[in-house]
């Protein structure tokens, strides 16, 4: 099926555009909008769709905007999709995989989550921007799902619980990008064995409740040529539960009311290559290191100010790379 140089305008449906049974849909140039009670579209049982040149996709009201699920596929360039929805602007899930890119602009206004990649599918989200309000995340990877993010993308969150969360045996690739925003927990959420690579990008925004960037529950992050700015807010860095952040060649700063990074509950933390930490809080350390945590310090060229280490954490690093270094951290 193709539409091309067309309008659609949808009142009180059951559904908008289906694609099923690995049929391809080819929707350019042209426009839906309206209120359904399901999906605006829906490609699923392994189909195919484009999306793109200048196409508008408008959801009213209805579940979810865009859903992709039993290993389908979706091309979405240059195009835009926006609305109110109860549940997923946008939903990649069941092994599909979806590719975002050539300035294509996500926009929710009120619903539970922005972006959705879940049961092991893939997103490539290139060049594109996503944002608004949501109640949960503005973008959730999760159940062994991959996505890259790159190419000058921006991430915006208005309000909401999490930016981005990263669940599940997940993996993220975030390059040459931005979030900012203001949200109760994370900025970003690497959980429950995941793992992701920030680099070449900035973070930036208020959390009312933990951290611009967290890392949880055996997961790993490397924080790499990236900008942290946190404007309010507990910390800039957490690192807990048997977890590893690597911070290399990284600028992290800001007020905490809290510390800037926190490593605790048997974790990991390396801080190198010219790496320089900068809290404006007042009495208030740079890193925290607690409950069997270690953090290890590798280049002389990075600034650390103060470091306060409890419940047996241990710092490793040479005599000088720590203004203000606590003598329970080396004993």
């Amino acid at each position: 099926m193709e539409i091309r140089d067309s309008t659609l305008t949808i009142g009180n449906a059951g559904a908008g555009i289906e694609a099923s049974r690995s049929s391809l849909l080819r929707f350019r140039n042209s426009t839906i909008s309206g209120s359904v009670t399901d999906n605006l579209v829906s490609i699923s049982n392994g189909s195919s769709a484009e999306i793109r040149d200048q196409s508008t996709l408008t959801i009213t009201s209805g579940e979810q905007g865009l859903r992709v699920d039993g290993s389908s596929r979706l091309h979405f360039r240059n195009s835009t999709i926006s609305g109110s929805v109860t549940y997923n602007l946008v939903n990649v899930s069941e092994g599909s995989s979806a590719d975002v890119r050539d300035q294509s602009t996500l926009t929710i206004t009120s619903g539970e989550q922005g972006l959705r990649v879940d049961g092991s599918s893939r997103l490539n989200f290139r060049n594109s921007t996503i944002s608004g309000s949501v109640t949960y995340n503005l973008g959730n990877i999760s159940n062994g799902s991959s996505v890259q993010i790159d190419d000058s993308s921006a991430l915006t969150i208005t309000s909401g619980e999490q930016g981005l969360r990263v669940d599940g045996s997940s993996r993220l690739n975030f390059r040459n990008s931005t979030i900012s925003g203001s949200v109760t927990y994370n900025l970003g959420n690497i959980s429950n064995g995941s793992s992701a690579e920030i680099r070449d990008s900035t973070i930036s925004g208020t959390v009312t409740d933990g951290a611009l960037v967290s890392v949880d529950a055996g997961s790993s992050a490397e924080v790499r040529d990236a900008t942290l700015t946190l404007d309010s807010g507990n910390r800039a860095l957490g690192v807990s539960r048997s977890s590893e952040l690597r911070i290399r060649n990284s600028k992290i700063s800001g007020t905490a009311t809290e510390e800037l990074v926190d490593v605790s509950r048997l974790s990991n933390a390396i801080i190198s290559n010219e790496s320089k930490l900068s809290q404006t809080g007042s009495d208030t350390p740079d890193v925290s290191v607690s409950n069997l945590s270690m953090l290890s310090i590798w280049n002389e060229e990075t600034t650390i100010n103060k470091v306060d280490c409890y419940s047996k954490g241990y710092v490793s690093a040479n005599e000088g790379m720590v203004t203000d270094l606590a003598t329970n951290c080396t004993e």
